[in-house]
């Protein structure tokens, strides 16, 4: 079950973070002009302010996506223990904000890129060691065009 975190569970994305090993060294959020790992609570207390975290619970948290949203975009990070839960987040994101153009950084060395690119996310550009990939909006009109109004 994915649920949106509150201040009340900020404990719960603490203890999380502190045993997930993020081994590319990915999972940040901008607060202002600095990168922010959330790897304590007095962060994680500003991630909260400035964007919108969720969980996945099965029963203890198990993945975690923030998302920021500007406009007609959304800047989406996330984290999981396995690629069944980051099966659930992505089709969480997908379904809650794919009316907008939405972009995911990772590490260029993490396999995670392929199986992101199977939900409609494109090569947008490579910056050091990162690789950003985005989902136009388009694509999903598009796909519920063609699917849902089928030419008679």
């Amino acid at each position: 079950m994915i649920t949106p975190i509150t201040y009340q569970k900020t404990l719960d994305v603490f203890e999380f973070l502190s045993k997930k090993n993020d081994r590319y060294n990915e999972f940040y959020v901008y607060l202002g002009q600095e990168k922010c790992y959330l790897k304590n609570l007095k962060e994680i207390t500003k991630a909260l302010k400035r964007r919108q975290i969720y969980a996945s619970y099965k029963p203890n948290m198990k993945g975690l996506l923030t998302v920021w949203l500007a406009k007609d975009k959304a800047s989406i990070k996330y984290i999981a223990d396995s690629n069944k839960i980051s099966n659930d987040l992505i089709r969480y994101l997908l379904g809650n904000w794919g009316d907008r153009d939405l972009y995911l950084t990772f590490n260029k060395n993490n396999p995670t890129v392929k199986y992101i690119q199977r939900f409609g996310f494109r090569l947008f550009k490579i910056e050091g060691n990162e690789v950003i990939l985005f989902r136009v909006k388009e694509i999903r009109r598009a796909y519920e065009q063609k699917y849902n109004n089928p030419k008679e």
